[in-house]
């Protein structure tokens, strides 16, 4: 069994600490040092740094140039050398790395089923503040149709009203419509949906989704009210499909998830897990991680961030972030296999992140 090690849980809360605005480093700028109880953070003034920004686009025309008609793709690894560190696009594919200054050379992967139509490497001698984009342009080589989804929830506790998020994401390398349908545990109901479901039948909800451009994602936020004592021990199972305009099913996935009267707020999951034991898994088959943490403070907590460092066993280059509850922004160290999840403000819900391996 493969298995995260190392992670570290760390952030502040605005009312507990005592704020100074100082060079805490010395680079003539003002850096923000916040002293707490037993910790010092030091947030650093970015505002002066040079930086290589950039964005990875669907290049149409195949001319190596961003037109205003073509979009970016979001989840698109690019790699910095010599600080060895992997960052993945946001929305519309931009990315952006604070330097100091010297020589760089920026990377791109081509997602499966792409080929780029610009170069993959580039070479950038970072000076001033400003500099040009960068662009990584992709076009598909096959037609691939396909939908990554996903439901995952915060500790689904006896008799509580539980969040759940249903994610979803085109995998393939055209625009896709169609409907997202999910099946209820019959011990839970529904007390709301975002957006608000199309229909139901039976015991199915089901939403419709338009012009889902090539790796974008989408979410559904629900909550669920959760089934008295009598359930505990229990297990509650939900079916989620993705299926196109014309009815083929393009992605499906199951969660099953136990109903506890006691939890704790921070746990981390495996799919799949096969019960006792070894929990043995090929060597090609990709393993689904979720971190789940809560802040059980009194006060909102900022600049989050989760550090987790990968089980050697693990191929890290099949890293991939999928989803989570809140806004985040990964980055992979592929030297040593730490990867940092960063929150900039984190309320009281809990929180999941699923990354993918092999």
């Amino acid at each position: 069994m493969h298995n995260f090690k190392n992670t570290s849980f760390f952030g502040f809360k605005e009312s507990s600490h005592l704020y100074k605005i100082t060079d805490f480093d010395q680079d003539h700028d003002q850096d923000l040092l916040l002293a707490g109880s037993n910790t010092i953070h030091w947030i650093e003034n970015i505002s002066g740094v040079p930086a290589i920004n950039g964005q990875t686009f669907l290049d149409q025309n195949e001319n190596g140039q961003l037109g205003s008609l073509e979009f970016g793709i979001e989840g698109v690894q690019t790699t910095l050398e010599p600080e060895s560190v992997a960052a993945f696009t946001g929305k519309d594919g931009i990315f952006k790395y604070y330097l100091f200054a010297g020589d760089y050379q920026l990377s791109s992967n081509a997602p499966e089923g792409w080929h780029f139509t610009t170069d993959s490497t580039y070479s950038i001698e970072i000076g001033g503040l400003e500099n040009e984009p960068v662009l990584f342009g992709f076009f598909p080589d096959t037609v691939i149709n396909t939908m990554d989804i996903s439901l995952k929830s915060s500790a689904t506790r006896c008799g509580f009203e539980v969040p759940f998020w249903l994610d979803y994401s085109n995998a393939g390398t055209f625009k896709q419509e169609g409907n997202i349908g999910l099946v209820l545990d019959s011990m839970v109901s529904l007390l709301s949906a975002e957006p608000e479901i199309e229909y139901a039948s039976g015991d199915t909800l089901f939403w419709n989704y338009e012009s889902l451009t090539p790796r974008s994602s989408d979410k559904i936020r629900l909550r669920l009210q959760m089934p008295g004592v009598e359930a505990i021990g229990d297990s509650i199972r939900f079916e989620s499909f993705a299926w196109s305009a014309d009815d083929q099913l393009l992605g499906e996935h199951q969660y099953a998830s136990l109903i506890r009267c006691a939890y704790d707020p921070n746990d981390k999951l495996i799919e799949p897990a096969r019960g006792i034991g070894k929990n043995y898994t090929l060597f090609k088959e990709s393993l689904n991680y979720t971190i789940r943490f809560q802040n059980t403070g009194t006060d909102t907590a900022f600049n989050i961030i989760i550090r987790d460092t990968l089980d050697e066993n693990l191929d890290w280059n099949t890293f991939e972030p999928l989803s989570a509850s809140h806004d985040f922004e990964p980055l992979l160290h592929p030297k040593t296999g730490l990867v940092e999840f960063t929150l900039a403000q984190f309320g009281f819900q809990v929180a999941i992140y699923i990354s993918k391996y092999q």
